[in-house]
């Protein structure tokens, strides 16, 4: 896996005194196992260069949207995350593609591959958005987690599109929860 360019760390670390940082995501970016299909790695936090420590909390969504189907409708969201212990990215014919991942924010299955209905959930992530749901879950950063994958969840990757440029994710540091 290749190092987060300095720029977006720098992005980040600006983030603690604005609260908020907004970064371009591929909708062809995933963190999950894909099947002879055509992924790209997925945006990779380093959280100790964005200054966020374990218990600090983070609103994580998504803006603008992307298709599923080239020539389909321009406006999906799905946003899926996972903390890891490290930035290690296994190849994506592997089901746990981050061996050091934490549990974190409320759980979901994925199904399987588009290609071969092979296995790829990853039981320690979490969806931040999904078009017709939420644009955005808030989540305590758990202790030990060093990095955040962020990735598009979909069964299959190569006809995701985002003509517009206009797909991104949305990092936000905000107050621990009154209820918590």
């Amino acid at each position: 896996m290749q190092p987060l360019p300095l720029l977006v760390c720098a992005c980040l670390a600006g983030a603690v005194a604005a609260q908020s940082v907004t970064l371009p995501l591929n909708p062809r970016a995933t963190y999950l196992r894909a099947n002879n299909d055509s992924t790209l790695p997925p945006l990779v936090v380093d959280l100790a260069a964005a200054n966020v420590q374990p218990g600090t909390w983070l609103r994580i969504g998504t803006t603008g949207g992307f298709r599923y189907i080239n020539g389909g409708a321009d406006d999906h969201q799905s946003l899926c995350a996972v903390f890891s212990a490290g930035a290690t990215l296994l190849a994506t014919n592997v089901q746990q593609r981050v061996p050091g991942a934490i549990a974190a924010g409320p759980a979901f299955a994925s199904a399987g591959t588009y290609y071969g209905n092979l296995p790829m959930d990853v039981p320690q992530d979490f969806f931040c958005s999904r078009k017709s749901w939420a644009t955005a879950v808030t989540v305590e950063v758990p202790a030990g987690a060093t990095h955040l994958f962020l990735g598009v969840h979909d069964s299959l990757y190569l006809d995701n599109v985002d003509p517009n440029g206009d797909h991104a994710v949305v990092l936000s540091i905000v107050p621990t929860p009154a209820l918590v």
